[in-house]
C-alpha cells in the first residue's frame, strides 16, 4: 500500500475519490513519486516553492478547484509530519487570484435532455432521471441503496443518508414517475449487469468492494462520468469551457435544470430543502414536514418532466370524438365496399365502367384456375395497365376494336351472349366488348365447323 492509499483510508470515503484525484495531478506535474517525496530531507526540500510552481502552471484551473488541491496537499503533508507555516499556506493563497468559478457552464435544454435520454443505457437512463427529478448531487445518487428508496409512496421518496451528504445532514426528497419507472426497469436487469462484470475481469474494477452490489448503481464515478461523455459525444453537445477545458455540460448541470424549474413552482422553504442549499441550512432543516413536501413536489412534478406531459382532459375528449367520426366513416365506406365482394369473385360496379370508349380501348378479362382478372388496355398503345397486381400463368386476352359495333345488331350473336352468360354466376358483371367479342369468335368457330362439315 503506497503513501496515497494509506492517507485516503482515514478519509471521510466520500471524499477520497476527489482527493486521489488532487494528489495524483499535483505529483504528475511536480514529476515527483509521492512515496519518496516524504521521505526527503525537509531541511533541504523546498515544499512551498513546489506547491507554488503547481499552482503557476495550473493557473487556467477553476479557484474552487485550487483551493480545494492545496488543503489536500497540505492535510497530506502534515500527516506524514512535514507541516507548513501559517506564512507559507498565506504565501501560497496569494497565488490564487478569486474565488468563483471559472468554468462557464450551461444547462441543457429540454429536446436536449430527452435526446440524451433516447440513447442511453437503461443504467445510465435512470441515472440521469434521478439527477433531473431529485435535485440530487452526483455523489449522492451513486451511493443509494435499494433500502434509501419508497418506490410505494406517490411521490416515490429517497431519504437521503447523512453519510453520504456533503453537510453531512440527511435530508428526503422525490423522484418524478417518469424515473420511477425507469429505477423499476433497471432493478430487474441489474443483477444481469453485475453477473456480466463478475465474470469479466476487465471490467471488475467497477465493483471495489462487495458491498458495492447494494448500491443501485454499482460503478464509481469514473464510470459514470465517461458514459455520460459518449453521450454528449454522440449528440455534439460536448462543447468545452476555454477558460477551464471542462465540458459545458455535466452532472451538477441536472441539479441547476431541476432548481431553475422549480425556483418558482414550489415553496422556497421546500425547494430549499430538498436540494440542501447551503445558503438558508439553519432555516431549511426545520422545515421537514415530508407530508407538505411530498404536495408541494407532486402538484409541480409536470415542470421536471421530460417525457410524460400532463393529461389535456378537453383535448383528450375531443380527438377520441374525431376518431369515432372516422371510425363510422369507414364502416361505411367497408359497407359500400363488401357489396362488391362475393367470394371468389369481384363485382366490379358499372360507374368504373366508361360508357363512351375510344376506338380499340375497353377491359380485359383474364380466365385462369376459375379466377378473372380485370385489366384496361390504353387506346394509344395497346400495352395493359393492370388494376390488380394479380398474374397468372394461363391466360387468354381479348382485345376490341370497331367490329363489337357491328355484331351488336347480329342475332345469332345475341343468342350466343345470352348462353355466356349462364355460364358465369350472376355476381359477375362483364363488359359488353367482351361479350361481343366472346360471341363472334364462338359464332366464327361454329361457322369454320359448319364448312368444314359440309365440305366433308
Amino acid at each position: 500500500m503506497n503513501k496515497i492509499e494509506k492517507f485516503l483510508e482515514l478519509q471521510n470515503e466520500n471524499s477520497r475519490g476527489t482527493m486521489k484525484s488532487y494528489l495524483n495531478s499535483f505529483f504528475k506535474d511536480i514529476k515527483e513519486n509521492p512515496d519518496k517525496y516524504i521521505t526527503k530531507d525537509k531541511t533541504t526540500q523546498d515544499y512551498t516553492n513546489d506547491i507554488i510552481k503547481f499552482l503557476i502552471r495550473n493557473k487556467h484551473k477553476a479557484p474552487k478547484t485550487l483551493i480545494a488541491t492545496i488543503g489536500t496537499i497540505s492535510i497530506f503533508l502534515d500527516q506524514y509530519d512535514i507541516e507548513l507555516s501559517r506564512k507559507q499556506k498565506k504565501q501560497i493563497r496569494s497565488k490564487i487570484k478569486g474565488r468563483r468559478a471559472i468554468t462557464i457552464d450551461r444547462v441543457p435544454k429540454k429536446h436536449e435532455i430527452r435526446e440524451m435520454l433516447e440513447i442511453a443505457s437503461p443504467r445510465t437512463r435512470t441515472l440521469l432521471l434521478i439527477l433531473i427529478s431529485s435535485g440530487m448531487r452526483i455523489d449522492e445518487v451513486l451511493q443509494l441503496k435499494d433500502s434509501d428508496i419508497e418506490l410505494n409512496k406517490n411521490p416515490a421518496t429517497i431519504n437521503i443518508r447523512g453519510e453520504t451528504t456533503k453537510n453531512g445532514l440527511p435530508r428526503i426528497t422525490f423522484i418524478s414517475n417518469e424515473a420511477k419507472k425507469s429505477l423499476e426497469a433497471w432493478r430487474k436487469i441489474k443483477d444481469k449487469h453485475l453477473k456480466f462484470i463478475e465474470n469479466n475481469h476487465w471490467v471488475q474494477n467497477l465493483l471495489k468492494k462487495p458491498h458495492d452490489k447494494e448500491r443501485i448503481f454499482p460503478i464509481c464515478y469514473e464510470t459514470a462520468r465517461d458514459s455520460f461523455i459518449n453521450i454528449l459525444k454522440n449528440l455534439k453537445l460536448d462543447d468545452k469551457c476555454k477558460n477551464s477545458d471542462r465540458y459545458k455540460i455535466h452532472f451538477h448541470s441536472f441539479r441547476k435544470y431541476f432548481k431553475s424549474k422549480m425556483k418558482d413552482k414550489m415553496e422556497s422553504k421546500h425547494l430549499e430543502y430538498i436540494t440542501a442549499h447551503e445558503s438558508q441550512l439553519d432555516e431549511i432543516y426545520i422545515e421537514r414536514d415530508e407530508e407538505e413536501n411530498a404536495k408541494d413536489y407532486l402538484e409541480n412534478m409536470e415542470h421536471i418532466t421530460i417525457f410524460e406531459t400532463p393529461i389535456d382532459y378537453a383535448e383528450t375528449e375531443k380527438k377520441l370524438t374525431d376518431q369515432e367520426q372516422k371510425i363510422i366513416e369507414l364502416e361505411t365506406k367497408l359497407k359500400k365496399i363488401t357489396q362488391y365482394w362475393k367470394p371468389p369473385h369481384v363485382i366490379i360496379p358499372d360507374e368504373y365502367i366508361p360508357e363512351e370508349r375510344e376506338y380499340g380501348s375497353g377491359y380485359v378479362i383474364e380466365s385462369a384456375d376459375d379466377k378473372l382478372i380485370w385489366k384496361y388496355l390504353d387506346p394509344n398503345d395497346f400495352k395493359e395497365k393492370t388494376i390488380t397486381e394479380e398474374k397468372t400463368k394461363k391466360s387468354s386476352n381479348y382485345f376490341f376494336d370497331e367490329r363489337f359495333r357491328q355484331h351488336r345488331e347480329n342475332k345469332e350473336i345475341n343468342k350466343i351472349i345470352a348462353k355466356i352468360r349462364k355460364e358465369y354466376p350472376k355476381a359477375i358483371k362483364v363488359p359488353d366488348e367482351w361479350l361481343y367479342t366472346e360471341a363472334y369468335k364462338r359464332l366464327k368457330k361454329e361457322e369454320n365447323n359448319k364448312k368444314s362439315t359440309s365440305r366433308a
